[in-house]
């Protein structure tokens, strides 16, 4: 499954696929580095083991599949100190 991270401030794409799968693409200002991207990875996963996450620290773009409330996945990256844009 995937989940972008958004604010509510922020423009996001979301799509819940027949499975109740959910995708989230958030922008996440924060994002430089390989280092980075482990960081989200890991927070994420530890809410959602299942999840994917996909990100990019040149658009600082982080997409989450998942089955976990948006909310939750958002709450974990503003803890791991990359809240979403």
């Amino acid at each position: 499954m995937t989940i972008v991270f958004f604010n509510a401030k922020y423009e996001v794409s979301f799509v819940a696929s027949q499975n109740n799968n959910m995708t989230l693409n958030l922008k996440v200002p924060k994002l430089a580095c390989s280092a980075c991207i482990d960081r989200v990875t890991k927070a994420v996963m530890s809410v959602d083991s299942s999840a994917t996450v996909e990100a990019n620290t040149k658009t600082k773009m982080v997409n989450v599949r998942t089955l976990y409330p948006e909310a939750q996945i958002k709450q974990v990256l503003v803890s791991a100190g990359y809240p979403p844009a």
